[in-house]
């Protein structure tokens, strides 16, 4: 599972922030007919290099708990922090 707080709207997708049991992630779409979940899932599946990835929780709101198959807990952790430009964990 992963937990996931969404900031639709942004300017980009980016990860703007790593904690060690969720990812707060802005996402370019806006928060409309879905728009913004595609997107985040569709970020995911190019971050995590997997397509298992199954929205649980959280459809219309802000936070949101993924289900991501295929891929271990660490190489979620480390394919995320990889992604980042930012230091995280300090």
């Amino acid at each position: 599972m992963l937990y996931v707080l969404v900031k639709p709207n942004a300017n980009n997708d980016r990860i703007v922030e790593l904690g060690e049991n969720y990812v707060v992630i802005e996402i370019s779409e806006p928060p409309i007919k879905g728009r913004a979940n595609k997107q985040l899932i569709k970020f995911l599946r190019k971050i995590l290099q997997t397509r298992d990835i199954e929205l649980i929780k959280g459809e219309r709101t802000r936070n949101k708990i993924l289900l991501v198959k295929g891929i271990s807990l660490n190489d979620i952790i480390s394919r995320l922090k990889e992604s980042c430009n930012f230091s995280i964990f300090e």
